[in-house]
């Protein structure tokens, strides 16, 4: 049940709603209790309740460091990463991990303990709420209003002619259009009935345009494009390639086509991705930012700079984005950690992926290159974010071998 509530929470209850009434969950400074998110507790809290169920928590520690050494030892590490900079360069930099990466630690260790029945209610919670944010970002677009104030840390949100997208109950549209490409890679593993298949995938489609993230949008239509032919390439193969098979694919890549380029020329929806294809604040980021590293001296190129030290950076390169200026993720940890600091994360990180990579099926494996893809390319989890913390339990929901996690019934 905590697990549940974790996700549903991290689904609607974003930072712009908690920042609205009054939480100063990503001003700066002030107390950790509140600059953990609301799920960030509830993941914390199934995971003790997994360690309390059997009522020998030694035991069950002993079972889980067995079964899930990469996931233990992933939660090592982060904790590692939080004690570093806790030291090194100051608690804002140690909430981050705290947030971002150790409640998904947590929920794939009890996820990997999870029944049938959890692994499908799991599943299509996270669709519901998954569709149920589609519709309100695709709302907001139409009206051209937020549902809620958007925030940039502790600063509304002003946005330019022609920038507007979507949130939905979401912190920030990235995080809206990675969450919504996932459910695009868990609609294959359910029993729904076709038709609703096609329908939810239409919506996710949509509200990826109406999030107006490029990368997101190209990742996914990408990997679908690329998953197609490879089925084609392996029935082709085999001999079991059919006419009627050959023709619904290509109608269904004329479908998507025509629903996407119809909804950028003749609405709203997708209007920034429209005017800002190719070349952006976003992009002119990226082509100096990594210019950084040669204003660091040693002491900060080893241990990692402060917030206060990553604003005059920014500044000095005249980064004028959100988030601190830097929209690279692997550039940010960098400078979150410094070289001593990075490697632990590196090991501990790269140890969860491949954990992952490894118990996963094509779709999942599919869900997991998407997601890095796109947060490799932004900032998104190098700063507090809850896209890893429903990323995991996704993946589990989408793994073929139930003794590994839970899953959604292939029909």
């Amino acid at each position: 049940m905590p697990v549940l509530a974790s996700l549903a929470v991290n689904l609607t209850i974003s930072s712009n709603l908690l920042m609205a009434l009054g939480i100063p969950y990503d001003a700066p400074g002030g107390s950790w209790l509140v600059k953990l998110h609301p799920a960030s507790w509830l993941a914390l809290l199934s995971g003790v309740l997994l360690l309390a169920r059997d009522r020998q928590p030694v035991t069950t520690v002993r079972r889980l460091l067995a079964a899930e050494a990469a996931t233990c030892a992933f939660l090592a590490l982060m904790a590692v990463c939080v004690l570093f900079t806790a030291v090194a360069t100051g608690s804002d930099n140690a909430v981050v991990f705290l947030d971002t990466f150790m409640p998904a630690g947590v929920l794939a260790l009890v996820a990997s303990q999870a029944g049938p029945r959890a692994r499908r209610r799991c599943g299509l919670l996270v669709l519901g709420l998954l569709a149920g944010n589609a519709l309100l970002c695709l709302g907001e677009t139409l009206a051209g209003r937020h549902l809620l104030t958007v925030y940039l840390a502790d600063q509304p949100l002003i946005e330019p002619p022609g920038e507007f997208r979507g949130t939905a109950l979401y912190d920030h549209p990235l995080t809206g259009a990675t969450l919504t490409a996932m459910g695009v890679f868990m609609l294959p593993a359910t029993r729904l009935a076709r038709a609703v298949r096609a329908g939810l995938l239409a919506l996710f489609l949509v509200g990826l345009l109406g999030f107006g993230e490029r990368t997101a949008l190209a990742a996914t239509l990408g990997t679908l494009a690329l998953r197609g032919g490879l089925r084609c390439v392996a029935r082709l193969r085999s001999g079991r390639l059919r006419g009627r098979d050959l023709a619904a694919g290509v109608t269904a890549a004329l479908a998507i086509a025509g629903l996407i380029g119809g909804l950028l020329a003749w609405t709203s929806i997708g209007e920034r991705i429209r005017l800002r294809a190719y070349w952006d604040a976003s992009a002119a980021t990226r082509s100096v930012e990594w210019q950084a590293l040669g204003l660091l001296d040693i002491r900060e190129a080893l241990f990692g700079v402060g917030y206060a030290r990553l604003a005059a950076l920014a500044a000095q390169l005249d980064l004028r984005v959100a988030f601190g200026g830097f929209e690279t993720l692997w550039l940010l940890m960098f400078l979150h950690l410094g070289a001593f600091g990075g490697v632990f994360f590196l090991i501990g990180f790269g140890t969860l992926l491949i954990g992952l990579w490894r118990r996963s099926a094509a779709t999942g494996r599919m869900m997991l290159v998407v997601v890095i893809a796109v947060a490799s390319a932004s900032n998104s989890l190098a700063r507090k974010s809850d896209i890893l913390s429903v990323l995991v339990p996704c993946l589990y929901a989408v793994m073929p071998d139930p003794r590994r996690g839970f899953r959604l019934p292939v029909r």
